[in-house]
């Protein structure tokens, strides 16, 4: 939770017990269970239910239009990724957080910027005017095989021309599958590439220590072909 900080569990007052439920909170992001809150009073009843990490309040109301619950705010899309530079994470969550706002066509823009800047940081060059499905390209080729990747591209390219070029909004699908793909390519270009770093790192320093001699509480050895 980069943007809130946690608040006490005393700051809130006159709530009482709910019915147990469990949520992946909207605002810390993990997985919880709660039971403290407040009801209304209609029927179906909406509740606002206090997390119990970040105590903060989510809504939980039925909606008349589709028969389903919603949460508000309702949890991110995709999964933290790390090692990813400032620039990218930041639009990264940018798109997530659009995209849990219902802001789906700001999200799938926001996407598509985002994977031009991903392609020029791995080494493709920028060109005013460059069609976006080049940058696409380069990142598809640079992971895997085109044939294979084939799918994805024409979904991409058909979202991406809607989203730039055509009237009417975007839909939810359209919003998860990009943030999806992105997720997918930061694992692979940063995330995954760190981890080994790390693992590599820890190897070798294991190794330093094991190979420093181990000194005891006796004179320290001569050097072999010195004199006695």
């Amino acid at each position: 939770m980069s943007h809130l900080d946690y608040y006490p569990p005393d700051m809130w007052q006159n709530v009482g017990g709910l019915e147990p439920k469990s949520f992946v909170c909207g605002f810390c992001g993990n997985r919880v269970a709660s039971h403290t809150g407040i009801e209304t009073r209609a029927q179906p009843p909406a509740r606002i239910y206090l997390c119990p990490l970040c105590n903060l309040p989510l809504i939980f109301l039925m909606r008349k239009s589709t028969s389903r619950e919603e949460q508000i705010p309702s949890p991110l899309p995709g999964q933290p990724v790390h090692g990813v530079p400032s620039e990218l994470r930041i639009l990264y969550d940018e798109a997530r957080r659009s995209s849990s706002a219902g802001a789906y066509t700001a999200s799938v823009l926001v996407c598509r910027k985002m994977l031009v800047d991903l392609a020029v940081a791995q080494g493709d060059a920028y060109r005013k005017g460059k069609p976006f499905m080049d940058y696409v390209g380069y990142l598809t080729k640079e992971l895997f095989a085109e044939r294979r990747s084939q799918g994805w591209l024409d979904r991409i390219r058909e979202q991406g021309n809607k989203a730039t070029h055509e009237l009417g909004a975007m839909s939810e699908e359209d919003s998860l599958q990009l943030i999806t793909f992105v997720d997918m390519l930061f694992k692979l270009f940063y995330e995954f590439p760190e981890m080994m770093k790390d693992e590599q790192d820890d190897q070798l320093q294991d190794a330093v220590s094991q190979s420093k001699p181990v000194r005891g509480n006796g004179p320290d050895p001569k050097p072999s072909g010195m004199p006695f």
